[in-house]
């Protein structure tokens, strides 16, 4: 609407008034063109940090998941180190040592901590 009208700033202040009045009235706010599409974009990237926490957390649960099945009880720093990984690439690559490790020993050195 500022795009299309470009009202003086007493008629600006009383349209904006008025469209505030209009909005309580109607119960419903007024959502500007720009303000949909950037709630939409956020939708969207929340939608990708959602599925990259879920993918995170898999690997995560999978890898300490392999470590108990082989080897027992997971220390705790050793789980937290697992916990502490954001890079689901790097998981990956520790999902398989998890498979592979012959000891939480071995593991904590492909671990790096």
């Amino acid at each position: 609407m500022d795009w299309l009208l470009n009202l003086p700033e007493s008629l600006e202040e009383r349209f904006w008034a008025e469209m505030e009045t209009w909005e309580r009235e109607q119960k419903m706010p007024y959502v500007t063109s720009w303000e949909r599409i950037g709630e939409r974009r956020g939708q969207e990237v929340g939608e990708r940090i959602g599925e990259q926490r879920g993918e995170r957390r898999a690997l995560q649960n999978v890898i300490l998941e392999n470590l108990t099945f082989d080897h027992g009880e997971v220390p705790a720093d050793l789980a937290e180190a697992v916990w502490a990984i954001n890079d689901p690439e790097r998981l990956r690559v520790l999902q398989r040592a998890s498979v592979r490790a012959e000891s939480l020993e071995a593991f904590r050195k492909q671990l790096g901590a």
